[in-house]
């Protein structure tokens, strides 16, 4: 896995899910997870009569598997795009849902943000 090298203060990890409906008779409903990652944002213009800003080093990421294989293939770009090992800090947003909870406490996110690194930051 390669990634660009650079340190960066923060990376914003933001995380959902969305139930749905199968149109196939007797099939389970199933849940679409979505996350993206970025390390900040911009002013997109200064002479915009309304203010837009646009996210930095945007990672997008989404697919209808397993909490684990989510989370793992989601730090796998977040790697090789932004460095995520190499981020001073990792801010979680979420509406604080298990399977992202359990993301949040996997050991390929506490391997790489030791306690005394800063760590995780959730906001529920």
């Amino acid at each position: 896995m390669r990634n660009d090298g650079k340190e960066r203060e923060i990376v914003v990890l933001e995380l959902d899910g969305t139930l749905l409906h199968s149109q196939e008779k007797g099939e389970d409903d199933f849940e679409a997870k979505l996350g993206i990652m970025y390390s900040g944002k911009e002013l997109e213009s200064k002479k915009a009569k309304h203010r837009r800003y646009r996210l930095k080093d945007k990672v997008v990421y989404g697919g209808i598997e397993a909490a684990d294989d989510f989370g793992e293939r989601l730090y796998i770009r977040g790697e090789e795009k932004l460095s995520l090992s190499l981020a001073r800090n990792l801010l979680l947003i979420s509406d604080g849902a298990r399977w992202i909870s359990d993301i949040a406490g996997a050991d390929y996110l506490k391997d790489t943000y030791p306690p005394q690194a800063g760590g995780i930051m959730k906001r529920s």
